[in-house]
């Protein structure tokens, strides 16, 4: 199951996700290709952001998935494309890591500089996720205009993703509604039946 397999993808993404809710630029809109590299393999995504709703998109080994962010309604859906389905969560800092069943020091974060990185100006912080089998230390570069990272990387490089063509403005509000027609899972996708 992915999430077995994706668990570091999923400890990196509930960090960033908890960095932007301690508070980011709430009046960014944007969007981005985004390009991960992980021990070698290369995928693509997108991001849209407007306000406090995020939208991201990425293919996994179960098919494209879609994870809306209603910081709004407080509330995060994980879509399912192909099975036309979709896992409702509450989305808050707790919930989020209960849900992702992260330890409240899962992620820590130290300010230690700033750099123009993609024409934008960031704060450069140094990162540790711990894992099962020790602390993972990596960098973190976050937007001050964007207030998300537009660059995460470990310490050996094994894993890098960054943000790539940058849009400012012109982000669809539809893009952070549920699809007419998806079925509510009552678990992880992959994992459950519907409701």
């Amino acid at each position: 199951m992915y999430f077995r397999h994706g668990k570091f993808f999923w400890l990196l993404l509930a960090a960033a996700l908890l960095f932007l809710l301690a508070g980011g630029a709430r009046a960014a809109e944007f969007s981005s290709v985004i390009v991960t590299n992980s021990h070698g393999q290369e995928r693509l995504g997108k991001i849209y952001v407007q306000g406090d709703n995020i939208r991201r998109e990425f293919a996994t080994p179960l098919g494209n998935m879609v994870i809306v962010v209603r910081g709004d309604k407080k509330v995060m859906w994980m879509l399912q494309p192909g099975q036309q389905s979709y896992l409702e969560m509450p989305f808050d800092k707790e919930a989020l890591s209960k849900t992702l069943s992260l330890p409240k020091d899962e992620a820590s974060k130290k300010l230690v500089g700033t750099e123009t990185l993609k024409g934008y100006a960031t704060d450069k912080y140094e990162t540790s996720v711990k894992t099962g089998s020790g602390d993972l230390q990596g960098t973190m570069w976050v937007s001050k205009q964007l207030g998300v990272p537009i660059r995460i990387e470990t310490a050996d490089k094994s894993f890098v993703q960054e943000y790539k063509d940058i849009k400012e403005g012109g982000v669809d509000a539809a893009l952070f509604e549920l699809p007419q027609g998806y079925q509510k899972m009552a678990g992880p996708p992959g994992a459950a039946k519907m409701k």
